[in-house]
């Protein structure tokens, strides 16, 4: 019979084979299964998902005790067994790739199963954590030939089967012992949890570049912490140890404001691992009950912490290190030297300047972090509405927004259905359709569908709806916009007939609610696309100014001014026109033009002339005209004061501006004089 020393030499291997594999199936997710929800959370947040989904596997493990009690043991290796027969079969008859794009519910829901019950077998591993972490560090390498379906996905299945030695040798229980100092350790936890925790925010996609670096930081602590407990037998005295905590807090502290808070939460990790290493000889973690209750907090603390600004989340976190140092002091104030009470007070004092400094650079900040959203489609080619050739066709796409395809449906009876599609149910969406609106016209872009927009990704679609016997399922690709396509065939959109029998004044409503929606929601540049799309059917005095508006939201001036010309030139423009024409003529610097505008409108709005001729007096003092002003003056003083009170308060005020203008400019009297002296010496022919 083997020796224990050889079931320990089994043990580890396979510690490091279940590292390496653990972080394979890992991979393999984030890779394979993180693309499909991609349009609802970021990367980071999933693999925390991920993350929990190992806590709760791990935490479950020490209350059945799968591998020594034997109802939850039969109950825990049969429900593996079943998912991971039913999940292989899957695989091996119709390939990973299909199961993954054909059915990419049913695959998530089984890998995530196994992936449960694989994280499970970690507890019984702990007395050989530095194998498992020698396992996973490598396994973070990309390898040209590894990185396949039989290492990703079935070497972890061999490995939940390989219980050789591993069991036999762990003895593993589920602990709620009482220990020395339980205050100080729980502290302790707690703030090591929290610190690992924060030192993975967004390093998996924003801070990607810092993955390498924090995971090596983090790898430190537990190895220099098994290090030390093989090498140093010596028991320290704790006096001395919560002297250095406190100094470690000060630390922490000045490498808070300094590096970023991937960095100095991995740092205060791997500090904080390997003094409870020293002083408390730890090296086995995850066994008390109290470490899975403080883990799970810190771990949905982290969660929560998504929802806040990157900025706030260094602010709470760095008041929560503070509450647990106050902690920390009381607890040890009564019982230790005023010294080591003093550095505590030092290090809570850095700390709240630290915090305090962070606070006044960031609490103008927003607080709640930029939620991610669904990208919004470009508006496509107008010329897929002729796909409805009449009332009773039904056209499902998600190329329109949902509210003002539905508000446009209501008021024409144009069915428009507009899908707000994601990538995990797709396929199951164009399943229901057909179902329930059997013969409808299904026209899909695959613009913000991950995976289905990568290479190839359009072949899953159509294996998927020939397999069900789908028709009118079509894929509209923006890079052609006259253009939609099947699996065999591509057709053209100038083909199918021209409007009739719907009216173009139907096909006018519906983009004018397209523009509302993306001027609402601030995507200008789309309604200025489909305005100016149907303004070469359409052309009308509505249309022109609503794309003029749009211009002017835009900030182009002169594009703006040149839609509004073209009503006026038209003779179809009002006032409410010629207003915001004399206003650009203004801006652009055509003072003539605004002019001659200024006395149209003085002619057609009589009741506010005053207004007009304000704006007159703006043209004239930019035109510096001496003798234009002195005219504006006259026609001010012959108004008259049949004005109502206010009218003649306003052309009182007008004319007092003007007289002062002419006053305090002397070079306008030198002007003047040499021009009246000019016209009063033109000698005429006789």
């Amino acid at each position: 019979m083997p020796s224990k020393v050889a079931y320990t030499w089994i043990a580890r291997i396979s510690a490091f084979i279940w590292g390496f594999a653990f972080i394979h199936l890992f991979k393999y997710i984030l890779d394979n299964i993180y693309p499909f929800w991609s349009g609802a959370v970021s990367l980071s947040f999933f693999a925390y998902l991920m993350i929990f989904i190992v806590w709760v596997s791990y935490s479950l493990f020490f209350y059945f005790h799968p591998y020594r009690n034997k109802l939850p043991g039969i109950l825990y290796h049969t429900i593996f067994t079943i998912n991971a027969l039913i999940f292989f079969f899957g695989i091996v008859n119709i390939g990973e790739k299909n199961y993954l794009n054909l059915y990419p519910l049913l695959f998530t829901f089984q890998l995530l199963i196994y992936f449960f019950f694989i994280s499970s077998i970690f507890p019984s591993l702990l007395p050989f954590r530095i194998s498992v972490l020698a396992g996973i560090l490598p396994g973070l390498i990309t390898y040209p030939y590894i990185g396949n379906i039989y290492i990703d996905i079935f070497l972890p299945a061999v490995v939940y089967l390989m219980p050789i030695g591993i069991f036999s040798i762990s003895k593993v229980t589920f602990s709620n012992s009482q220990q020395r100092m339980l205050p100080l350790r729980q502290s302790i936890d707690m703030l090591r949890y929290l610190f690992m925790g924060l030192s993975f925010y967004g390093i998996f996609d924003v801070y990607r570049e810092r993955f390498y670096i924090t995971v090596f930081i983090l790898a430190t602590g537990p190895v220099l912490s098994y290090f030390f407990f093989l090498t140093d037998k010596k028991k320290h005295h704790i006096k001395y140890g919560i002297f250095l905590l406190a100094i470690a807090f000060i630390f922490s502290a000045g490498i808070y404001s300094q590096l970023a808070m991937t960095y100095w939460s991995a740092i205060s990790f791997c500090v904080l691992t390997v003094w409870e290493g020293i002083y408390f000889k730890k090296v086995v973690e995850g066994d008390l009950k109290r470490e899975q209750i403080l883990s799970g907090i810190a771990l949905v603390l982290v969660i929560l912490l998504y929802m806040i600004s990157p900025e706030w989340i260094a602010i709470i976190s760095g008041l929560i290190v503070f509450i647990i140092q106050s902690y920390i002091l009381n607890y040890i104030a009564k019982g230790y030297r005023k010294t080591i009470s003093l550095l505590f007070a030092i290090s809570l004092l850095t700390w709240a300047i630290v915090i305090f400094t962070s606070y006044l650079s960031s609490y103008k900040r927003d607080f709640l972090a930029h939620q991610k959203t669904l990208d919004i489609n470009p508006p496509p080619s107008l010329k897929v509405l002729n796909l409805i050739k009449d009332k009773n066709t039904i056209l499902a796409t998600n190329l329109f927004p949902e509210s003002a395809a539905e508000s446009f449906s209501k008021e024409t009876g144009v069915q428009i259905l507009s899908v707000d599609v994601h990538s995990s149910t797709f396929l199951s969406t164009i399943q229901n359709i057909a179902i329930h609106h059997p013969g409808a016209i299904q026209l899909y872009t695959l613009e913000n569908l991950n995976p289905y927009n990568k290479l190839n990704g359009e072949k899953y679609i159509f294996k998927f709806t020939n397999s069900h016997k789908i028709n009118s399922v079509y894929i509209y690709d923006y890079n052609f916009p006259d253009k939609y396509h099947d699996a065999a065939n591509v057709f053209s959109l100038n083909d199918t007939p021209n409007i009739d029998p719907l009216s173009i004044e139907l096909w006018f409503s519906f983009t004018s609610k397209l523009s509302n929606w993306y001027l609402l929601n601030k995507y200008d540049e789309f309604a200025l696309k489909v305005m100016k799309e149907i303004s070469a059917w359409y052309d009308t005095p509505a249309l022109n100014r609503q794309i003029a508006h749009i211009y002017g939201i835009l900030g182009e001036t002169q594009n703006e001014l040149n839609h509004l010309q073209k009503i006026y030139e038209k003779g179809q423009s009002n006032t409410e026109d010629k207003n915001l024409l004399l206003e650009l003529n203004f801006l652009t610097g055509n003072t003539s033009r605004a002019e001659q505008l200024c006395d149209e409108l003085i002619l057609l709005d009589s009741e506010n002339i005053i207004a007009y001729q304000e704006w007159k007096y703006k043209i004239i003092k930019r035109q510096s005209n001496r003798f234009k002003l002195e005219s504006l003056a006259n026609t001010l003083r012959y108004m008259g004061d049949n004005l109502p009170p206010d009218k003649i308060s306003q052309k009182n005020d007008l004319l007092r501006r003007i007289q002062q203008d002419i006053q305090s400019t002397p070079q306008w009297e030198e002007i003047y004089k040499k021009e009246k002296n000019r016209q009063e010496n033109i000698a005429y022919p006789e």
